[in-house]
C-alpha cells in the first residue's frame, strides 16, 4: 500500500487549530499511529516516513515559540491527512484514484481492519482539535 496522497500545502480549507493543542499532544497521537503500524509488513513505509517527518514539525514547534502555531498546524495537518486518506479509502469514498483501490482492498483484510480500528479514534481526536 503506497500513500503519496497528502493534500498539497496550498489546499487548506481547515478551520484554525485549537490554541490548547500542544506539540506534545500532536506527537502523542503520531506515536500512537506509528505504534499501530508497528510490525505490520502490509503498511507501506511511505506512511511511516510521513508520520515520522511530521514529528519534525512538533520538535520545531517546541523550539520556536513565535512560529509554534504554524508549525504545529502543519504537522497536525500532515498526520491528519495520512489518517483521513486511509479512512476515506477504506470506506471506498476517496477522491484519489492512485492507491485508493489498494488501500480499500488492504482495509478489508483482518490486518487492515485491526489497524484502522486503532487509527480512526486518532483521526477523530485530530478533527476535534480544529475549531469549527
Amino acid at each position: 500500500m503506497n500513500c503519496g496522497l497528502l493534500l498539497p500545502e496550498e489546499v487548506d480549507d481547515l478551520p484554525p487549530l485549537a490554541p490548547e493543542v500542544t506539540p506534545e499532544d500532536a506527537e502523542a497521537v503520531t506515536d500512537e499511529a506509528l505504534a499501530a503500524f508497528e510490525g505490520e509488513p502490509s503498511v507501506d513505509d511511505t506512511l511511516r516516513e510521513t508520520l515520522v517527518a511530521a514529528k519534525d514539525y512538533f520538535e520545531a514547534a517546541r523550539a520556536d515559540e513565535a512560529r509554534r502555531p504554524g508549525l504545529l498546524r502543519r504537522g497536525v495537518k500532515t498526520v491528519g491527512s495520512v489518517l483521513a486518506v486511509l479512512d476515506r479509502s477504506a470506506k471506498g469514498a476517496s477522491t484519489y484514484a492512485t492507491g485508493a483501490v489498494a488501500i480499500h482492498l488492504w482495509a478489508a483484510t483482518p490486518q487492515g481492519q485491526a489497524i484502522l480500528a486503532k487509527l480512526v479514534p486518532l483521526l477523530e481526536r485530530i478533527v476535534s482539535w480544529f475549531l469549527a
